[in-house]
């Protein structure tokens, strides 16, 4: 197996060493971008790298990343929060492999969505893709080999041929791949990092953190931790008398929350300076009978929710070890006695930090890291820390940029401004026939604008964002926005959401994005805590609301120069773009 691995990475390396950039010339700003991701690899900094959409910032970090390897790198981890980062990266790792270079890389995929039975046990009594795992692997793997690049699609196909587990031979494959496609919690989660690489292993690693702006959140995620009251109810009921000890156990943990609960102030929240030590060692006793009775390797239909229960308690209860002062703890009551603890992460910066030196270099890329203070300790970038900055290297007439500053959409001048606002979009669409996007800041606003709209619209057609989509409904919605079109389309959709970055809709696809208020987060205790714990520095609400949703906002903006030859509009509505507050959060273009 050594012998076949050395003999792959020689014939690796020599393409390395051949390949050219698979598009021939670079896009403009795209080579200065690659350059100083190539000299952040060489001396093993971290950069972070801020480059306006359409640049082509995928190609410019994964070429130089690849050239890398040769030095002594072992592998490039490509981290990404959503489905068509993982797309992108796919699609040039292969067009690189078309000009002739040798690089095997391995796209992995969330085990919910991957999973031949869901809802099955990971049994092999119960899954036959689990039994005889380890049988069938060895010509599994040969399979896999013919592919150099080991996509979603690829790693299903070989799954079903050898009746195998397709989420754990995506993970065997990923020993011997270069390059790791995966999402942001493979390297960052403490529950489901992968161990395999970075426990007790040396190695080499470089990240590519795409579309970082989206980590802060996500990161506050993977280091908060919650346990429900109605999961510790529903439990108990599923048990009745078949297990008395884990019974009484989880009756411990909810008289935890009823203590707890008295504590309540007249919202129904309580917030705590440390973790409540009573109901931690309710829940270490919970898991140990739970664990004591999975010994004895019965099957039972309240398996699953036990072991859910007891995975969440667990995380519970190391998210506990290490509380600071960058978390707190929040008990929120809801009617019906119903309650959820939740050790809350304020500042995911130091955790980050941590997860983020088992690479030898990382580069933090997207369109939106400003202002640079925030993102510093919200993603816990140190000041040995190289910032990058690439202007639009489009022609700056390409885009027109406009200020609706005489319309109210904060949520209390919502309902009185509807009508002008119906207004203002019906004058724009009207002006050119073409394809348009109007984004807002939440799902009830944009059902009630769009649906005016309608009304007054005349022959636009329309489409609306759904409050869940399916894969084939996304890409059906995008299929709507054809070139050239011969009748204006209107789409309504979310800051944020799906349709608020990501989506790659060049030439006349897409002439206009009217963005509609400055995205601030929904008010409430989480943003709130925020708010507080930056208190003394000034900018508290910066940090919990205004960048935030000034990043989701350039996000958005962005969707609509994607080339050279792109021409649009942007047009920002609300009086608050007209501060200078705003505006110095917007890029120079």
């Amino acid at each position: 197996m050594l012998v076949r691995l050395l003999r792959w990475r020689a014939e690796r390396n020599a393409s390395i060493e051949d390949a050219r950039f698979p598009y021939g010339e670079f896009r403009p700003g795209q080579r200065s971008l690659a350059v100083s991701c190539f000299r952040a690899f060489a001396a093993q900094r971290n950069l972070v790298l801020q480059a306006p959409t359409g640049i082509g910032k995928t190609a410019g970090v994964l070429f130089p990343a690849i050239k890398s390897l040769p030095a002594g790198r072992d592998k490039v981890f490509f981290l990404t929060a959503k489905t068509i980062g993982r797309q992108v990266a796919e699609s040039t790792l292969d067009d690189m492999r078309g000009a002739g270079l040798r690089l095997r890389s391995v796209s992995l995929t969330a085990k919910d969505k991957i999973c031949f039975t869901p809802g099955a046990p990971c049994d092999p009594d119960a899954c036959v893709y689990a039994r005889g795992y380890y049988d069938k692997l060895p010509s599994a793997i040969e399979d896999l080999r013919a592919s150099d690049g080991m996509s979603r699609q690829v790693i299903e196909m070989v799954a079903r041929t050898h009746e195998v587990c397709p989420f754990e031979l995506s993970l065997d494959a990923s020993r011997w791949a270069d390059v790791i496609i995966c999402d942001y919690n493979y390297v960052f989660d403490p529950t489901v990092y992968l161990r395999r690489f970075f426990d007790d292993v040396d190695g080499e690693y470089l990240f590519l953190i795409d579309e970082a702006h989206n980590l802060v959140d996500r990161g506050r995620d993977m280091y908060s931790a919650e346990i429900a009251k109605s999961d510790v109810l529903a439990l108990r009921r599923a048990l009745g008398p078949a297990l008395p000890e884990v019974w009484r156990k989880l009756t411990g943990i909810n008289r935890g929350f009823l203590t707890l609960m008295k504590e309540a102030d007249s919202e129904g929240v309580v917030v705590l300076a440390s973790a409540p030590g009573d109901f931690i060692r309710q829940l270490r006793a919970f898991c140990q009978a739970a664990e004591d009775w999975s010994q004895l390797n019965e099957s039972a239909e309240f398996e699953d929710p036990l072991k859910r229960l007891y995975f969440d308690a667990l995380r519970f209860m190391r998210r506990a070890e290490d509380l600071d002062h960058n978390f707190v703890v929040l008990l929120r009551c809801h009617p019906g006695r119903k309650a959820r603890l939740k050790l809350f992460c304020i500042n995911p910066g130091p955790m980050l930090n941590t997860s983020m030196k088992r690479s030898v270099s990382s580069v933090v890329f997207s369109a939106t890291m400003t202002p640079e203070r925030y993102f510093a300790t919200m993603l816990g970038l140190d000041d040995t820390c190289d910032w990058y900055r690439i202007a639009s290297p489009f022609p700056a007439g390409n885009m027109g940029t406009f200020i609706a500053g005489h319309i109210d959409t904060s949520f209390r001048g919502r309902e009185a401004s509807g009508a002008q606002l119906v207004d203002l979009l019906v004058d724009i669409v009207n002006a050119q026939t073409g394809n348009y996007m109007v984004f807002f800041p939440c799902y009830r606003y944009m059902q009630t604008i769009a649906e005016a709209f309608a009304r007054r619209a005349g022959d636009v057609r329309t489409r609306m964002q759904a409050a869940a989509m399916s894969e084939s409904e996304h890409e059906s919605f995008l299929e709507a926005f054809v070139h050239d079109p011969e009748q204006t389309l209107v789409g309504f959709a979310l800051m944020g959401g799906i349709f608020g970055e990501g989506i790659d809709l060049k030439g006349t696809r897409l002439i206009g994005a009217l963005i509609v208020g400055v995205g601030l987060p929904q008010v409430g205790i989480e943003r709130d805590l925020i708010r507080h714990h930056f208190a003394e520095t000034g900018l508290g609400f910066g940090y919990a609301y205004q960048y935030p949703g000034m990043s989701r906002v350039m996000q958005t903006a962005g969707r609509v120069i994607r080339s050279a030859v792109d021409h649009g509009i942007v047009c920002l509505i609300d009086q608050r773009f007209t501060a200078s507050r705003y505006r110095d959060l917007m890029p120079i273009e």
